[in-house]
């Protein structure tokens, strides 16, 4: 499988860091997310390299690989078996998310959106009651655009009437390593989750974060499509449909 990172963006390959076990003095090459400390979690995924990347591992040169497979340590638990790219399909891909968080804030990983409505803003309720538009929780699109006239009519000079709802799928990877953030001493002040996953191709999966995020977008949607990672805000995919 082909390895990407994501960080509100993506790029192909990933870095492979050192993960250094203090008590036995023993360094082994890794995928490293999360973060070490109080309110935290380092997650710590082992990378099996090739002789040629694990010579340079060794001494002290970056590496980045672009395609594993999955294997097993001893104990059972997930590694990484770096491959040859040009051996991999573009069935399935390893995504490794540094997702962040604004300042105060989390993070949250889902699919696709699953549900769509738009709900009348509370300012103009009250000046609409007498008219001929019935107030409902939910309006969909056609409803909304249908009522754009009326509420023209009613209140002259705004632009924003109605706000946009969303649900969503659940988090369609297969997650194999976890890792968690943090901001402040105790990690309270906020808080986000890492992972490293496999998705399937053409799967849509989204990343948001809250907080204080300083004009940055909120959110990203990604999909596995023709051997690369598409990523977009949902403006841009409504307005390019890049998928």
């Amino acid at each position: 499988m082909k390895i990407f990172t994501i960080d509100k963006g993506s790029r192909e390959g990933v870095e492979i860091e050192t993960f250094e076990i203090k008590s036995g003095d023993i360094k082994i090459p890794a995928i490293l997310i999360g973060e070490s400390g109080r309110g935290r979690k380092l997650g710590v995924l082992p990378v099996q390299l090739s002789p040629e990347n694990y010579k340079k591992w060794q001494e002290g040169e970056k590496v980045n690989i672009f395609a594993s497979k999955i294997g097993e340590t001893k104990s059972g638990r997930p590694k990484l078996i770096e491959v040859d790219a040009s051996t991999t399909t573009d069935e399935n891909v390893i995504i490794v998310l540094r997702t962040q968080i604004g300042f105060r804030g989390h993070n949250t990983h889902t699919g696709d959106v699953a549900s769509q409505w738009w709900e009348l803003d509370r300012y103009f309720i009250d000046k609409i009651k007498n008219n001929e538009m019935p107030l409902k929780n939910k309006y969909s699109n056609k409803e909304k655009n249908n009522y754009h006239k009326i509420l023209k009519q009613v209140c002259p000079g705004e632009d924003y009437y109605f706000i946009e709802r969303f649900t969503w799928k659940d988090f369609p990877g297969d997650i194999i390593c976890k890792g968690q953030i943090a901001q402040g001493d105790a990690g309270y002040a906020g808080r986000g989750d890492q992972y490293v996953a496999v998705i399937s191709k053409n799967t849509v999966f989204r990343t948001a974060y809250t907080g204080r995020l300083y004009g940055q977008p909120k959110e990203h949607y990604y999909v596995f499509k023709e051997g690369n990672v598409l990523y977009a805000t949902w403006d841009e995919r409504t307005l390019t449909d890049i998928f």
